[in-house]
């Protein structure tokens, strides 16, 4: 098995909430922020950073993460110990797949919640960053969920470094239309690495009541790319047309046919941007098309 790089900073978690536990929301933030995420400087830079500043990212968990961490505990450790039990033997299945090595850093903790850049960088260095309060707020507390959610980002990272790095393919995902893409693009490679048929987003019996609504889902994200509006599609808080992470259902779609496409992986990730954005309109559209027929 390949040998991972990981951060791991559960242990000063746990030690933090049996501390703080039951307090106040405020005084729990300052715990958190002085006794726990401060012994790791890299990781409180990525948050700070990711939520455009320390008072959104206080206000954030003050709000939103802190009053559930008590009711959370159980799943964020769950989610840990099948992260630890996974990591190397699902890392050592996409290195077999993917064409090239990709040495990222993998950074466990518990931060502001549900993040939709997975993908950032330490030092300049790639890295997964995975917060498992997120995972316990989306239920992907069971091994088919952490095994899929680790060799879909594996993919993803993949795919950026194909691109040029981190912080280039962040800026690629601004545009709708390639964002919808890499999204396809890391489903198919979670199915190489794992043989299996759906993403860890999804069920069987969600795509098939997802195909029912396929139409209008398109013509939404048609319509909302065009203003470069789509992240209630990437959502787990938000629905579009009754369905949470629409943009997975696509994504699958996309899979599919990229997997049909007589491409290499290699090819498929290195896509000039136009072409990228020529073929999601093309799906997108084939998929809209459905509503007049």
């Amino acid at each position: 098995m390949r040998k991972v790089k990981l951060i791991d900073s559960m242990r000063d978690f746990l030690t933090y909430w049996r501390t703080y536990s039951g307090r106040d929301p405020k005084e729990m933030f300052q715990g958190w922020l002085m006794d726990y995420i401060s012994n790791y400087p890299e990781l409180l830079i990525a948050e700070v950073n990711y939520r455009r500043g320390l008072t959104q990212l206080r206000n954030i968990m003050i709000k939103e993460v802190l009053p559930k961490l008590d009711l959370m505990i159980h799943d964020i450790i769950e989610a840990w110990m099948l992260i630890l039990q996974n990591l190397e033997a699902v890392y050592s299945l996409a290195a077999e797949v993917l064409p090239s090595h990709l040495d990222p850093i993998f950074a466990i903790y518990v931060a502001s919640g549900w993040r939709r850049d997975w993908i950032a960088s330490i030092l300049g260095k790639p890295a997964v960053f995975i917060d498992l309060g997120g995972l316990a707020e989306v239920n992907w507390v069971s091994e088919d969920k952490i095994r899929g959610m680790l060799a879909f980002n594996l993919g993803t990272l993949y795919h950026a470094l194909r691109r040029g790095g981190v912080e280039k393919f962040r800026k690629l995902e601004a545009d709708p239309f390639f964002r919808l893409y890499s999204e396809g693009f890391a489903q198919l490679t979670e199915h190489l690495i794992l043989n299996l048929e759906f993403s860890h987003v999804l069920t069987e019996g969600s795509v098939k009541k997802f195909e029912q609504k396929i139409p209008e889902i398109a013509v939404e994200y048609l319509t909302r790319a065009e203003k470069g509006d789509v992240e209630d599609f990437y959502s787990p808080k938000n629905e579009i047309h009754g369905v949470k992470f629409a943009a997975a259902y696509l994504g699958h779609l996309f899979s599919k046919t990229l997997g049909e496409e007589e491409i290499d992986l290699e090819e498929l990730a290195g896509l000039p941007e136009p072409d990228v954005e020529r073929f999601s309109k093309n799906l997108l559209r084939e998929l809209a098309e459905k509503t007049r027929k």
